[in-house]
């Protein structure tokens, strides 16, 4: 059967171009979506960027633990505490962060809040601030007379210090508007700072110091959003892949309908048609698919751009993933996709009658299957019922000079 289909697509090769290009290109769609989930999805988080300078950081605990009868459940609280007065008496000589609620009049501040001098980065031009009126800003000139509104209020300030980013209050100035410790930097190893902490806060270091980054929701948000849009891409790619193999399939059975009905007369069973339409189907699928897995890979890099430059894939992403199994997947897929899409059309040709080889036309003889009767009568609507009727079919009729004589 194989050979008998191999020499029906060399001779009618051109029946089968539409089918040939829609797996393939399904099949390369399936593989760069894949390679742009198996990316999203395995891809690191973001590098630390706030505390990004330093090894260790002593942070307090964000989460309440209340024991339940199955162990307990944690939630992260809305407001930190911050750090106990203690642990920050017993490292003196670790640089002390706040995260001051701190705006700009005019704007928002570009790092989302106000921060102490002591975990400021080098100035760009300037000197520190020291006085209460006095601050360090990004974006900002020097000399500049800006309104900062805090917890305390609106009050003026000058810029005496430019920055890449973020604003920055005098150490003195961020301790009055903001007297709880948010965050320590020592100096030590983490295995000494540990020993001195204990339970009392958390010591992040390495990738865990993200934590402790203002974006780290919008970022798990982001990769969220982009592995929901591509699987729903994938699923939608397998589903318009197989209605358009099945249909190709069905109308190149339509044309070849006197040549099954030559082959029954000659002596085929129906099973040995199905097996021809099946085996046809399996020799495109093999072809078309393999060319489109190899060919999809190469377009993820583009499509992650895409989705990255709307937005919807988060913009740390920037290499892609190697992983093999989005090629296998759409290789298989392909193929599964064709046999699908061809057994209704296998199990329309086994159903054509010797006798149809006498007929002059090809055409078949039953246009619409049944399934698509069903169908178009659940969703048709009577005329009337689509448009009003018109107002002078609603209007009594007057009657007439003629007929008021009459009468």
């Amino acid at each position: 059967m194989i050979f008998i289909a191999l020499a029906t697509l060399r001779l009618r090769w051109l029946s089968f171009v539409g089918t040939f290009i829609a797996l393939a290109l399904g099949s390369a769609l399936i593989a760069a979506m894949g390679q742009v989930l198996a990316t999203t999805a395995g891809a690191p988080d973001r590098a630390p960027q706030r505390y990004a300078a330093y090894p260790v950081v002593i942070a307090p605990h964000d989460t309440l633990t209340v024991p339940t009868w199955q162990g307990g459940d944690s939630e992260p609280l809305a407001v930190s505490h911050g750090l106990p007065a203690d642990l920050v008496a017993a490292l003196p000589d670790a640089r002390v962060d706040r995260i001051i609620p701190a705006q700009f009049a005019d704007g928002p501040v570009s790092a989302g809040a106000g921060r102490p001098w002591a975990v400021a980065p080098a100035l760009l031009s300037g000197r520190a601030p020291a006085a209460d009126d006095e601050i360090a800003a990004g974006g900002r000139p020097l000399g500049a007379r800006v309104k900062v509104v805090t917890g305390d209020g609106s009050h003026a300030y000058t810029v005496v210090g430019t920055v890449p980013a973020g604003l920055y209050f005098a150490d003195a100035t961020a301790a009055k508007l903001w007297p709880q410790v948010d965050a320590l930097l020592p100096a030590g190893g983490a295995e000494q700072v540990r020993a001195v902490v204990g339970d009392r806060a958390r010591v992040l270091t390495g990738d865990d110091r993200a934590r402790l980054d203002p974006g780290r929701v919008a970022d798990g948000r982001a990769r969220n959003n982009a592995n929901t849009i591509v699987g729903i891409a994938l699923g939608f790619a397998a589903f318009v892949a197989i209605f358009v193999v099945a249909s190709t399939f069905a109308f190149a059975v339509a044309q070849r309908r006197q040549e099954f009905a030559l082959l029954r007369a000659g002596g085929a069973l129906p099973g040995q048609i199905r097996r021809l339409v099946c085996s046809e189907a399996l020799l495109v699928a093999l072809v078309a698919a393999a060319i489109g897995a190899l060919a999809g890979p190469s377009l993820a890099p583009a499509l992650l751009d895409l989705l990255r430059d709307r937005g919807m894939a988060p913009d740390w992403v920037s290499t892609v993933s190697t992983a093999r199994w989005p090629a296998w997947t759409a290789f298989g897929t392909g193929v599964t996709v064709a046999l699908l899409g061809a057994v209704t059309a296998a199990w329309r040709a086994g159903r054509v009658r010797p006798g149809e080889a006498l007929r002059e036309t090809v055409v078949e003889s039953r246009t619409m299957p049944a399934a698509r009767w069903v169908v178009g009568g659940l969703t048709w609507r009577p005329r009337w019922s689509r448009w009003p009727a018109p107002r002078s079919a609603t209007r009594r009729r007057r009657p007439t000079a003629r007929a008021t004589c009459r009468s």
